[in-house]
């Protein structure tokens, strides 16, 4: 049986929106007849490391020696991690974004040193990740900002995909009773971190004019918000059900899973 090894940020979990399409890649690929392991860069590098700014590229390099030490037949590595790959093995690598432009997008919620960081260190780890392999880009914007970013060719444009069977319509106060919710809040869901570049300074003062209640799914909190943190694939659909209605203040996205989650949950 032939052998895959993909790369995600967090093996453990499918949380976050690159770790759940590294997931999705996983069954695809077996049910294409594939054995798949999912692998990551292990602990995070030391300060001196991050000092240095080479933090990025050692988780990079990390991600890719576990995926190579499976001997597998196929790498699929995802973001900033695949740089190192000797080439004898065949990888595709998937644009979910740029850091660059996510960067951008934070403006100053994060301090200046840290821009530069993430520009050129995590820039520098992407687009190595994206020479001398097969590139997918999951958007035509994020195609054109690995080219004008990385001078990185993309052979395919392919969006997200999401599991429909899991990600479908379900009984509204069923789902609030398994969260904890009130069974009559007005209630405006939240998906994933509060933060600048997905619009997370707007939501609680909008939520409060409207006159509903903030859900958030997401490792971040809002104090006052009912916070349910992180959900896994298996719980999020019922946040989604819960929900009157989705807050979507981003302020940049390649190709959002929660948009399409939350459709295909009605």
């Amino acid at each position: 049986m032939r052998e895959a090894a993909i790369i995600s940020p967090d093996p453990r979990s499918d949380g976050g929106g690159v770790e759940r399409m590294a997931w999705i890649q996983s069954r695809v690929l077996q049910q294409q007849g594939w054995h798949t392991s999912i692998v990551g860069p292990g602990n995070w590098p030391g300060k001196w490391h991050f000092r240095l700014g080479v933090d990025y590229l050692t988780l990079s390099r990390a991600a890719t020696a576990a995926a190579r030490a499976r001997r597998p037949d196929l790498i699929v590595s995802n973001g900033y991690l695949g740089a190192g790959s000797s080439g004898r093995v065949p990888r595709v690598h998937v644009y979910h974004g740029t850091m660059v432009g996510d960067t951008r997008a934070e403006g100053p919620a994060i301090p200046r040193r840290e821009h530069v960081r993430r520009t050129v260190a995590a820039g520098l780890a992407e687009a190595i990740a994206g020479h001398a392999t097969r590139v997918v880009a999951v958007s035509h914007t994020v195609a054109a900002e690995a080219h004008r970013y990385y001078r990185v060719h993309v052979d395919a444009v392919i969006p997200n995909g999401i599991d429909t069977e899991n990600f479908a319509p379900r009984d509204k106060l069923q789902a609030r009773a398994r969260l904890g919710l009130g069974a009559s809040d007005k209630l405006a869901l939240f998906v994933g971190r509060v933060q600048q570049r997905k619009g997370g300074d707007l939501v609680a003062d909008a939520v409060r004019q409207a006159g509903y209640t903030l859900v958030v799914a997401g490792a971040t909190s809002v104090p006052g918000a009912h916070n349910l943190g992180a959900l896994g694939a298996d719980t999020l659909p019922d946040a989604y059900a819960a929900a009157d209605c989705l807050l979507f203040p981003s302020r940049y996205e390649g190709c959002s899973l929660v948009i399409l989650e939350a459709l295909a949950c009605g």
